[in-house]
């Protein structure tokens, strides 16, 4: 299968597992998200060492106990590569300005969109995405 085709694969079947459902910490949040895609992506993400957590402070409890400050500072310790924001391919990972001191983590759909959580909405949707404000990129790719 041809690089792109997975992932596109592994973005639309995120999409279609999460898109629509409410926030809900340590069920279905960014991070599970984000794991879900790199199952598809063949590049499973370990979360737990982290341990379980069910709100916004309990997350940031746990990513200090994986030794971590904060989500980016999580990624980049799990060895994904960065890349340039504006570079982003369907599958990869953006960071973004969150709330309650943990950033948000969206999924690059292509064609400038991604999906995630955004204060706009209640639910997990497609959010058009604003590059320059990206705290950081990484790919999802194992080549």
């Amino acid at each position: 299968m041809h690089p792109m085709s997975i992932r596109i694969a592994a973005a639309r079947a995120a999409q279609a597992r999460f898109r629509g459902q409410p926030l809900v910490w340590g069920t279905t949040d960014c991070v599970r998200i984000l794991a879900f895609t790199m199952r598809h992506m063949r590049r499973p993400l370990s979360l737990a060492k982290a341990g379980s957590y069910r709100s916004p402070a309990g997350a940031l409890k746990a990513l200090r106990r994986d030794g971590h400050e904060s989500l980016v500072a999580a990624l980049d310790a799990r060895g994904l590569p960065r890349i340039t924001p504006a570079r982003a391919a369907p599958a990869d990972v953006l960071a973004m300005p969150g709330d309650g001191g943990l950033e948000a983590l969206w999924i690059v759909l292509g064609n400038g969109r991604a999906l995630g959580y955004h204060e706009d909405s209640d639910a997990c949707c497609n959010i058009e995405v604003n590059y320059a404000a990206a705290l950081g990129a990484w790919s999802t790719w194992v080549g």
